[in-house]
């Protein structure tokens, strides 16, 4: 029960967020003035990381890592969870590329 209410209040703040950006107002006053000072103040071994992170990320490593986790959930013989594994993926996957062109918003 408390997984629902969480994955409610997270659905419910993410539409929040996405119609925020989706209008075009500003989501908040902070926003530009975080994103300027963050571009500033730029560690560069923290930069480096999360370029790695995003790489990972990135749809055909995404797709191969995803592809052989579900093969060896398949192959281990639990294949519902390999099934609801791959479901969800794609369910995000397609998420995700909707929003970003909804949004029209960089990084």
């Amino acid at each position: 029960m408390k997984s629902l209410l969480l994955f409610c209040l997270s659905v419910a703040l993410f539409c929040w967020i996405t119609e925020e950006v989706w209008a075009d107002r500003q989501f908040l006053p902070v926003d530009q003035p975080t994103s300027h000072w963050m571009a500033i103040n730029q560690d560069p071994h923290v930069r480096i990381f999360f370029l790695a992170i995003a790489r990972l990320t990135e749809v055909h490593v995404f797709s191969v890592t995803a592809l052989l986790i579900t093969a060896c959930l398949w192959l281990s013989r639990r294949r519902v969870e390999s099934i609801v594994f791959l479901g969800g993926l794609t369910v995000i996957g397609a998420s995700i590329a909707v929003l970003k062109i909804l949004t029209e918003r960089l990084r």
